[in-house]
């Protein structure tokens, strides 16, 4: 049983080796060149901030790629950094209002009804899709929002 377990493991890297082997040759690039593992490191400050629900100070900077960097800790003196406060008590996004009209017929209709006659017709289907696109609509104003706030720091 031990020589079919070093077995397989020894597979497993051979595979590894060959396939990042197989990238490399295809694109040239090593798919590990740009692999760095993340400070994951907690202080005591971090810690109790989290634990009271207190606001936590983030770090924003462009490192030397042009990447966006987020971090609890500062960077090096050299980089220009955007301090933000979060307060885990806030929602970015606030809960859709349902006109009054719109109120006043869910409430008057029951729960849950079952379709009589044929389920699809071409107007139910007009309405399921026109449904889904004001949908896609909704969800691309508080995506438009989101960005709008994130941008803004």
């Amino acid at each position: 049983m031990k020589k079919l377990i070093i077995k397989c493991i020894i597979m497993v890297a051979l595979f590894m080796g060959i396939s990042q082997y197989f990238v490399y040759i295809m694109t040239g690039k090593s798919p590990l060149d740009n692999f760095n593992i993340p400070n994951l490191s907690l202080n005591k400050e971090s810690i109790t901030n989290f634990a009271s629900g207190g606001k936590q100070t983030v770090y924003k900077w462009v490192d030397e790629n042009g990447v966006t960097q987020y971090s609890a800790e500062a960077p090096s003196a050299d980089q220009q950094v955007k301090t933000l406060e979060l307060d885990p008590n806030t929602n970015i996004v606030q809960g859709v209002q349902m006109p009054e009209d719109e109120k006043e017929e869910s409430s008057s209709k029951p729960a849950m009804s079952m379709p009589t006659g044929p389920v699809y017709s071409p107007e139910s289907i007009k309405k399921l899709v026109d449904d889904a696109k004001n949908i896609e609509n909704l969800l691309q104003e508080r995506m438009d929002k989101q960005d709008k706030i994130l941008s803004t720091y």
